[in-house]
C-alpha cells in the first residue's frame, strides 16, 4: 500500500482511476 501515493492521487481525484489501480497492479 502507497500513502504518499494514495495522497497525491487523493487530491487529483478527476478521473486517474485507472491510473491508481495500473499503479497499484
Amino acid at each position: 500500500m502507497m500513502n504518499w501515493w494514495d495522497k497525491n492521487f487523493a487530491s487529483c481525484e478527476l478521473g486517474d482511476e485507472r491510473l491508481s489501480n495500473r499503479a497499484y497492479a
